[in-house]
């Protein structure tokens, strides 16, 4: 799936330096912020196939950052792939929207990216 442009939001910046690694050296390009507040800030300069944001994060958390995308006409059909260690999401029945319990496994996320990309 090289060639796809992924926005990952994850306050960890262990998880967030990894997952970037990992689909990097998969062929995506990633673009990696630490809370909500900067994912939306990216996603009024670039352009993403896939947003993957955790639930739990300062300034704008996952659900905020959700909320904000799906308001806005540009962005509202973009898939949404959100994972938490303690939160089961039930607030969108979106066929765009995906939910991973953390921890999450490598292979598991990246057959979901595929999946929510492809369609």
């Amino acid at each position: 799936m090289s060639g796809h442009r992924i926005l990952l939001a994850e306050d960890n910046k262990d998880l967030r330096e990894d997952f970037s690694e990992l689909f990097t050296l998969d062929g995506y390009e990633v673009y990696a912020a630490a809370d909500g507040r900067e994912a939306w800030s990216i996603l009024q300069d670039h352009t993403v196939d896939i947003i993957i944001s955790d639930y739990d994060m300062p300034n704008m958390n996952g659900y905020e950052l959700f909320q904000a995308v799906r308001s806005d006409s540009r962005l509202a059909n973009i898939p949404f792939l959100m994972f938490s260690g303690a939160q089961t999401p039930t607030f969108s029945k979106d066929k765009n929207f995906h939910f991973l319990r953390k921890p999450v496994r490598i292979n598991v996320l990246i057959d979901t990216v595929n999946a929510l990309i492809a369609g």
